[in-house]
């Protein structure tokens, strides 16, 4: 027999927890047919249970996606990068220059300069005009 309310709760607490409905306890039932307050209440949590019990059941959150997801971009950059380094040409031998030759000419107010500059010499010659006299000097310088 229950003596007061705390006991009563303390029956249906068992009842749940070892997976019992508290309204089939003879107990409980006692209760509730003297106490209306503590029924209406009793009625109010076996709803919300009810409602937790048929609510869809959460799956396990499992990060599988994720991995692959990271497994994929890993894979994908490895790939690229391997691929990448067969794609490039070969390396050449250093380029070196074996002739070269510059000219220059300027020409301004009757006179004209020219440099020409090689490998082994440089050659530098100017024409000049003074009135109707032509002069033309050359200067040219071998390297050692």
């Amino acid at each position: 027999m229950i003596r007061d309310r705390e006991q009563f709760w303390s029956v249906v607490d068992e009842a749940l927890d070892e997976r019992r409905e508290p309204r089939e306890d003879a107990l409980v039932q006692e209760w509730i047919a003297d106490h209306a307050d503590d029924r209406d209440e009793l009625v109010r949590l076996m709803r919300g249970l009810g409602v937790l019990a048929s609510s869809r059941p959460r799956g396990r959150r499992t990060f599988a996606p994720l991995i692959a997801a990271a497994a994929v971009v890993v894979l994908g950059f490895h790939l690229w990068t391997r691929t990448e380094g067969r794609t490039r040409p070969p390396l050449r031998p250093r380029s070196r220059v074996l002739s070269f030759s510059i000219e220059v000419t300027r020409e301004s107010d009757g006179e004209c300069t020219s440099v020409l500059t090689d490998p082994d010499h440089t050659e530098r010659s100017q024409i000049s005009r003074l009135g109707s006299t032509v002069i033309v000097s050359r200067l040219e310088s071998r390297l050692p």
